[in-house]
């Protein structure tokens, strides 16, 4: 709406076909228009400011809408509504004749935004989203938010917003919002936000360190206050991923490298949060090691080359084992004294990862010791070829002198050749590690082959006679071949020895000496007979073995050499001495025996031969032990007495009448199922002798006594019944079992009054102490009980007949009574009670309460004196 002229335009449209007409400042508006603006007063909603902006007006009315008096004035005063609504405002401007109204909606409410969150809770990081709800939301133009955390304010975000925390808590969050007339509402939200979860953390104790390694990690992760960590994620780094419930987190590095470690951490709540640090772990590897010569002279510098493999720098510290250390790459030591030392290198890269090495015992320092041997020291052999074996200690070095006119070596094994008889010294000279020495001096004698002599005495004498040879000189590698010219032959290296002659005769023996290289043999005959005299004992004998005595045969077999025997002398062991060539001797008691045999010759040579054990045995004694009067089917025990001792143990052979047998000294136990006279037999061998014993045994086997009784026999209660025992001759006693409620006990036919059924049995026994034995069963009935029972009764009270009970005689207690009505159910049981007892029936009640009149069906059991039991049923009315 506007004043003033206005140019009309006019378009007029057929069939696609358009005519436009256009007529100039055609139509003029007079004033005036009513036109106006307004806003909230930032302090108070409620109150409106207006301001006019009509063209023309002479005159303004302002109308409110909320009943207010109407305003006549340009600009009115500010306007304080009472409530907040809608209200329509006008307002009403003239000039001259013209008037025109202007009616404008204002709607009056508190435009304050509220904060509102549909996910205000989470793990961190959490994304948290936010909108406004205002009253009047159109007015805002600009949101200011601040989301609690310390983050800058945020003004690129409008009615809605959302926000990243990192940080676990409760968070206030607060927005200002600014409206179109420059009005800032401000908001806050107090804890709206809530950010759980733990912040990762970790650290470790020495995590740098050789290949092998554990590691322990230290968890510093920091929890939200709320909920407690309850799952560790780690992974090291090395394709290994464990889970932990609780500390402590150890992992194993066997590699070298450098790992990454991560490490998760979950809360109560679920919520989770890692961090990984690069390179936390670096592990490296680290091989000491050393040589050196083992053998060493003393206070000479030893060197010890560093031999430790490792890929990074490291730094090395020697112990010598002497108190000396070193720090030096390559070592080096000068021992002051002799001794085994031990030495340790320990190496420690940049790491820190160390390793060390000891040698136990590993430097020898000592002096060296010069030896040698030779093939021999001594010889008879030219031209002789010493061969020199250094047997020194502790050296590198060697240099020989062979004697006078024989030239040196230092080789470590030399030889050098003697051609002439003589004494030479031989010098070795030793160097050892570090420059120490020492010399050995020994002597080279060739000999002259005629030196050479076999020497041996005594030359004659009885046999057995010792002789004493010696031959030669003591040579180191020779052998000497002994030949005594008795058959007796003997390699060896002794060229002096002795030798026992045992045979008598003429005899010339030789020697053979071999040297080692077997390039010389020297071969040196006797020059005098050995002569011997002497004989030979021998004797045989006819048997070595007897049972308790015996005749012993000898023969004698003796030789001699040109020197008859002309004594002979015999012991047999037992006292009997004989002079004459082959004696008889009687042996007469056990016993172990040697027999000796001694001859002289007329030369006055005598030998001696001794022959056994001859062994005298005593043959067993035996006897049987059991009963000989038996009864048939008696088990009889039997008994081999030994009745002598001997070392070894016995063979047993048994032979009974019944068909068995038994190879043991107490056999099984026999049984004799035929009446008769028999005969047991025992034989007895020792295996030590072969000696042996029997004995035999005469035995009766009488048979049974015969006992005759019915299977049973039936009589009634108190009536007396005789037992009709039947018996064989010969029997003398009689005894009875049970012995209760019989006449007696040990007669043949006692008379029995039992009140119960009872078998009784009868052991006979006859004059040959058999026994048999018989039994009959006593069945005893039930005669003469009496049993009455009512087929009435009427529980009235008045002391007659009021209750349904038992009567009679005979009787020793009712079993049982039971009492039904007519659909079946029991209405009385008792049991075991009574008889004639007028206060254990029925007294006519059933639950407590009176049992109605009818006729009832009972039920009885009744014990008679002897346990019999009566059966009873019928009907008893019930009358009231």
């Amino acid at each position: 709406a506007d004043t003033g002229y206005f140019d009309i335009k006019l378009t007029a449209i057929n069939n696609g076909c358009r005519e436009i007409e256009t007529k100039l400042r055609y139509v003029y508006i007079q004033p005036s228009v009513s036109r106006f603006i307004w806003r909230t007063d930032c302090n108070d909603y409620r109150k409106i400011l207006f301001t006019n902006k009509s063209l023309g007006a002479q005159t303004s009315v302002w109308d409110f809408g909320d009943g207010s008096a109407p305003y006549t004035g340009t600009t009115p005063p500010p306007h304080t509504y009472g409530a907040d609504g809608i209200y329509q405002v006008k307002l009403t401007t003239t000039n001259g004749s013209c008037t025109y109204t202007l009616t404008k909606q204002i709607k009056v409410t508190d435009p304050t935004p509220r904060i509102f969150s549909d996910d205000a809770a989470g793990c961190r990081p959490f994304n948290a989203s936010f909108r406004t709800e205002s009253n009047n939301p159109g007015v805002f133009r600009k949101y200011q938010w601040n989301f609690g955390d310390g983050s800058p304010v945020d003004t690129a975000q409008g009615a809605s917003a959302s926000h990243l925390y990192t940080t676990p808590g409760s968070y206030d969050v607060k927005v200002v919002a600014i409206d179109t007339a420059g009005c800032r509402y401000e908001v806050t939200a107090t804890n709206l936000v809530t950010v759980s979860g733990p912040i990762a953390r970790f650290g470790a104790i020495a995590p740098r360190g050789c290949a092998g390694m554990t590691v322990e990690f230290i968890d510093s992760s920091r929890t939200d206050g709320t909920n407690g960590i309850r799952n560790w994620i780690f992974e090291f780094g090395d394709s290994t991923r464990v889970t932990f419930n609780a500390p402590p987190f150890t992992h194993t590095y066997d590699s070298v490298g450098d790992y990454d470690v991560k490490m998760m951490v979950i809360d109560s709540a679920g919520c989770r949060d890692s961090l990984t640090i690069r390179g936390f772990v670096r592990t490296s590897t680290i091989k000491a090691g050393f040589t050196a010569l083992q053998e060493y002279c003393p206070r000479s510098p030893l060197y010890f080359p560093n031999l430790t493999e490792s890929d990074l720098p490291f730094t090395s510290l020697w112990e010598f084992g002497d108190g000396q250390r070193s720090i030096d790459y390559n070592a080096r030591n000068s021992y002051r004294d002799t001794g085994f030392y031990t030495v340790k290198l320990t190496v420690t890269d940049l790491l820190g990862c160390k390793d060390s090495i000891i040698r136990d015992t590993f430097v020898h320092i000592k002096n060296p010791t010069a030896d040698f041997n030779a093939n021999t020291f001594t010889t008879y052999c030219t031209p002789f070829q010493a061969l020199f074996t250094n047997t020194s200690d502790f050296y590198y070095g060697s240099k020989w002198s062979f004697g006078p006119g024989q030239g040196s070596s230092e080789q470590q094994h030399p030889y050098s050749y003697y051609t002439q008889p003589g004494v030479y010294p031989v010098k070795l000279v030793i160097t050892a590690h570090g420059g120490c020495k020492d010399s050995v001096t020994k002597t080279i004698t060739v000999r002259d082959q005629s030196d050479a002599r076999l020497d041996y005495s005594p030359l004659s004498g009885c046999t057995p006679l010792n002789v004493s040879f010696n031959a030669f000189a003591p040579l180191d590698s020779a052998r000497f071949v002994w030949d005594f010219g008795d058959g007796n032959v003997t390699d060896t290296t002794l060229n002096s020895l002795v030798h026992r002659y045992t045979d008598f005769g003429d005899f010339r023996p030789k020697i053979i000496m071999k040297e080692a290289t077997g390039n010389c043999v020297i071969t040196l005959v006797g020059s005098k007979v050995i002569s011997l005299l002497g004989a030979h004992a021998k004797f045989t004998l006819d048997t070595m073995q007897f049972c308790d005595g015996g005749l012993i045969t000898t023969n004698s077999d003796s030789t001699t050499s040109n020197d008859p025997i002309v004594q002979y002398s015999w012991s047999f062991g037992n006292g009997g001495n004989y002079s004459s060539a082959a004696p008889t001797h009687n042996y007469t008691q056990p016993g172990t025996y040697e027999i000796v045999m001694a001859v002289r010759t007329q030369a006055g040579c005598t030998d001696t031969m001794r022959k056994g054990p001859v062994r005298v045995f005593a043959s067993p004694r035996i006897a049987i032990q059991a009963d000989t009067s038996l009864c048939r089917d008696d088990r009889i025990t039997y008994g081999g007495l030994a009745l002598n001792s001997d070392t070894a143990t016995w063979s047993w052979n048994w032979t009974f009448p019944n068909g068995t047998s038994s190879n043991l000294q107490t056999p099984p136990q026999q049984v004799y199922r035929t009446p008769g006279n028999y005969q047991v037999q025992l034989s007895v061998v020792s295996p030590l002798s072969g000696c042996s014993d029997s004995a035999t045994q005469n035995i009766s086997v009488h048979d049974l006594p015969v006992v005759t009784l019915p299977e049973s026999l039936s009589k009634f209660v108190g009536v007396p019944a005789i037992l009709p025992a039947q018996y064989s001759s010969g029997v003398r006693t009689y005894n009875w079992s049970p012995a209760n409620d019989l006449s007696c006990a040990n007669c043949p036919q006692p008379v029995a009054t039992p009140k119960f059924n009872t078998r009784y049995t009868v052991t006979a026994t006859d004059s040959n102490s058999c026994r048999s034995t018989a039994s009959v069963q006593v069945l005893v009935l039930c005669q003469g009980a009496k049993v009455f029972v009512p087929n009435t009764f009427s529980p009235n009270g008045d002391g007659v007949n009021d209750q349904f009970g038992i009567q009679g005689s005979g009787m020793a207690r009712v079993k049982s009574l039971r009492v039904f009505n007519r659909w079946g159910e029991v209405v009385f049981e008792r049991r075991d009670f009574p008889v004639n007892d007028g206060t254990a029936g029925w007294d006519g009640t059933y639950k407590g309460k009176k049992a109605a009149p009818d006729v009832y069906i009972y039920q009885l059991e009744v014990y008679c004196e002897n346990s019999d039991v009566i059966r009873m049923e019928g009907n008893v009315a019930l009358i009231r």
